[in-house]
């Protein structure tokens, strides 16, 4: 597939290429999104789009994406666009969603990608904005609809195969694919709860008349088994994170990074999900009346909820350990207020996720630590830690909701109070 691009003679006012990566458009002037640091995504990812400026406005505009890569298509549809504006009065809610044939419209492949887009970029309409879900969470969905196309491939026409069409076999054929992958129950239940949420969203939004299938299949107990680190433990991890260990043999590359040792301290020292960690800047860290407390959104939590204005905030002690890190490893002092990323600031956050991730597995393994354990233990250990010497405190002083002032004088004043006890509080 080849790149967009507007010839000079279909150059018109309002229209554009449109990258769904990167939210970019093209200039009007050369009629392309050139491959630059701003969007160097694939061509799949580049469509038409008409952005039409309502008269009699500053900066308001009716927006339309085109599902042609058709320039003469595109061309005849802006006209159209702009046409139905002009008669609905510039009012968009007049203006019908293209129709689909039933045919295509219970097509199971069809269906998948439609609601990958709409994950990524939200619906039809305005008020439909996208869900704030993470790359990693829609890539799990791209997987795991691959895995179940890939199971049942050998036994049915995945081209024409519908989605009332699927049968318990099918869902049997899936569950013998999964358990060869993984005999984790929660990694199962994991790729399965997708498989509904994809089934509902078909019933409850496309208004499709089917049965959710995967509603028959079980969900397991998890039982869990929290573990910690001891503080000789993770000595013992770091004193093996150096360059000469860092060749992965299996994989043919080095796992060494110079700041993976400042990160399993700071995920240690700070108990925040993997996620929160490589999110982390220096201005995140605020001094309350004399008390430095460190900001940080509930990632956890916000997966959930789709406006930014409703994010959940979390705020944690800077304690002596943390503290210590910052200052001898971050130069704290130099960088503060700094709007600018802790850990490897010149890197992607899913690219910087991945090496803590696959990193401290390699230099725990060569530390000789219990497989059972892994970098999400370090949050384990901050928690259990800080419910020994402070109680229950952990459930208050962690998240906070400032959906209203009632609810931000309730949590976020409690919450400091908290956090301001545990100002000295020390893992180890």
């Amino acid at each position: 597939m080849e790149n967009l691009r507007i010839p000079e003679k279909y150059r018109r006012t309002g229209l554009y290429i449109y990258c769904y990566k990167c939210k970019a458009y093209s200039n009007i002037k050369d009629g392309s999104l050139k491959k630059s640091s701003s969007c160097s995504h694939p061509p799949d990812r580049q469509v038409y789009k008409l952005k039409i400026h309502m008269p009699g406005t500053k900066n308001m505009s009716r927006t339309k994406i085109l599902d042609t890569r058709d320039i003469k298509e595109v061309d005849k549809l802006r006209l159209e666009f702009i046409e139905q504006l002009k008669n609905n009065n510039y009012n968009t809610s007049a203006i019908t969603i293209p129709e689909i044939s039933d045919g295509n419209k219970y097509l199971l492949t069809y269906q998948m990608k439609r609601y990958l887009d709409y994950i990524t970029n939200g619906g039809f309409y305005e008020f439909e904005a996208p869900r704030e879900l993470s790359i990693g969470t829609i890539k799990d969905y791209k997987r795991n609809f691959r895995y179940f196309i890939d199971s049942i491939a050998s036994t049915i026409d995945i081209k024409t195969i519908r989605i009332d069409e699927i049968k318990m076999e099918h869902l049997e054929l899936f569950h013998k694919y999964i358990r060869k992958k993984s005999s984790s129950d929660k990694t199962y239940d994991n790729i399965i709860s997708s498989l509904k949420t994809f089934y509902n969203h078909l019933i409850n939004y496309e208004r499709l008349d089917v049965e959710n299938v995967f509603k028959h299949v079980p969900v397991h107990t998890i039982q869990y088994d929290p573990q910690t680190y001891s503080e000789e433990e993770f000595n013992k991890v770091l004193a093996v994170t150096k360059i000469e260990n860092g060749y992965d043999p299996i994989r043919r590359r080095s796992r060494y990074r110079e700041w993976l040792p400042t990160s399993f301290k700071l995920g240690l020292f700070t108990g925040l999900r993997l996620d929160e960690l490589v999110h982390i800047k220096f201005c995140d860290i605020v001094e309350v009346n004399g008390d430095l407390i460190l900001e940080s959104d509930n990632e956890k939590a916000n997966k959930l909820i789709k406006r930014n204005s409703n994010k959940r905030i979390k705020r944690l002690p800077v304690i002596p350990e943390l503290l210590k890190v910052l200052n001898e490893e971050c130069d704290f002092e130099l960088n503060k207020n700094a709007d600018r990323f802790i850990i490897a600031p010149e890197m992607g956050r899913s690219t910087v996720n991945g090496i803590i991730t696959k990193g401290f597995t390699h230099f725990k393994r060569l530390a000789d630590i219990d497989d059972s354990k892994c970098f999400k233990e370090l949050r384990t250990t901050y928690i259990s830690a800080l419910q020994d010497q402070y109680g229950d405190i952990i459930h208050t002083s962690t998240i906070s909701d400032h959906s209203n002032k009632e609810v931000l004088r309730k949590h976020y004043l409690a919450q400091i109070n908290a956090v301001k006890k545990c100002a000295n509080f020390r893992i180890f």
